[in-house]
């Protein structure tokens, strides 16, 4: 309900891309680096009555946007007998992104 009128609002959002990987596996840890490009295509659309984020943008609308971006990613993995420690630093669509794991195996 949005300014007392029942709406529905219907975001889609879909990602496709393609990466070449590269990595080499040593005792203790294992690099690796990516290059590819990834699409992305988003649809925002709303049915009912009112107005939705602000005055331009009211029931009955949609939106949609297309998107590409060369995609880099660097990071390594690191073993420590059954602990697994990894880094990542990745970059698309002009933002970059660290992330760290952990995780054990057998």
């Amino acid at each position: 309900t949005i300014d007392g009128f029942p709406s529905v609002i219907t975001f889609n959002d879909k990602l496709t891309g393609f990466d070449v990987i590269v990595s080499k596996a040593f005792e203790v840890c294992e690099p690796y680096a990516s290059i590819g490009v990834i699409q992305a295509d988003g649809e925002l659309s709303a049915s009912g009555s009112g107005t939705l984020f602000n005055n331009s943008f009211t029931a009955g609308s949609s939106a949609s946007e297309k998107s590409n971006s060369i995609q880099f990613t660097a990071g390594s993995e690191f073993k420590f007998g059954t602990f697994k420690l990894g880094a990542e630093f990745s970059r698309m669509f002009d933002m970059n992104r660290i992330a760290t794991k952990a995780a054990f195996y057998f």
